[in-house]
């Protein structure tokens, strides 16, 4: 039709990062990092939606780690905590009969956790690889706000303490690859295991918008016959067909009844 909206903005803001490192030994480094971030505005364009604007994000990144090397294994450990202001965050609001996405600014939240990383060769064909991530999130503050689908408390409620967004607290990967070697060639066979614990689709920390934790295991083979002209690869995904999640969505229009 004839109804027009014209959106525009400007903003700009410092980055960087500075970081030390020290190794006491070939083996051994550690290291400490901060970095400024920043995500410039953005609108919501479609859906009629009365604020369509959300401001500019910026995060604190505090990291600290260190990495050790073995005979036959090597060690990575790390620490960080991540100051969120104006935390970019997708929330479901009411335009006449139907839901649409808007992004709301969070005042202050916090992300912090650890990561492990091994990676072991306990013999020449074999290798054992380990990955961990804890990491729980907070919002710390905001305005109250309004869940549509929330059919019970029809007013805003406080998010304050619950999760951010589409944030796992527990990451695990294990994978393990052989090595065949042969006359004609190499084959490379392998295995990983993943696992995810429960996430929310967006601020309001509710079953109806949380996904399961799920798990999953691929295979994959690779043939690399002498000579290298060419590599032939086969993998399975999710051998036993199990539901995996790569986000959660919001629920929509929840009947109660």
């Amino acid at each position: 039709g004839i109804a027009s909206r014209r959106l525009g903005d400007s903003s700009d803001a410092v980055t960087g990062t500075i970081g030390f490192q020290w190794e006491p030994d070939s083996d051994t480094m550690a290291y400490a990092r901060y970095s400024r971030g920043y995500k410039a505005f953005g609108f919501s364009a479609g859906g009629f939606l009365a604020v369509p604007k959300a401001d500019e994000e910026t995060v604190n990144s505090y990291e600290v780690g260190v990495k050790k090397n073995f005979d036959n294994l090597q060690l990575n450990l790390a620490a960080f905590y991540l100051d969120y202001r104006g935390l970019q965050a997708p929330v479901a609001v009411r335009v006449g009969a139907t839901n649409v996405t808007q992004f709301v600014n969070i005042a202050k939240s916090e992300s912090y956790g650890i990561e492990f990383s091994g990676i072991w060769q306990p013999i020449q064909p074999l290798r054992l690889t380990v990955d961990y991530g804890w990491n729980p999130s907070k919002i710390t503050k905001s305005a109250p706000l309004v869940d549509v689908n929330d059919n019970i408390n029809t007013g805003a409620v406080s998010i304050v303490g619950n999760d951010l967004p589409q944030a796992p607290e527990h990451k695990f990967a294990l994978n393990g690859t052989y090595t065949f070697e042969l006359d004609e060639g190499n084959i490379v066979a392998g295995a990983t295991y993943l696992y995810r614990s429960k996430s929310y689709a967006n601020v309001f920390t509710r079953e109806y918008n949380a996904t399961k934790s799920w798990d999953q295991v691929d295979l994959r083979a690779l043939w690399m016959p002498t000579g290298g002209k060419y590599t032939v690869i086969a993998y399975v995904k999710n051998v036993f067909n199990d539901d995996g999640y790569a986000a959660a969505v919001a629920a929509s229009q929840r009947n109660t009844s």
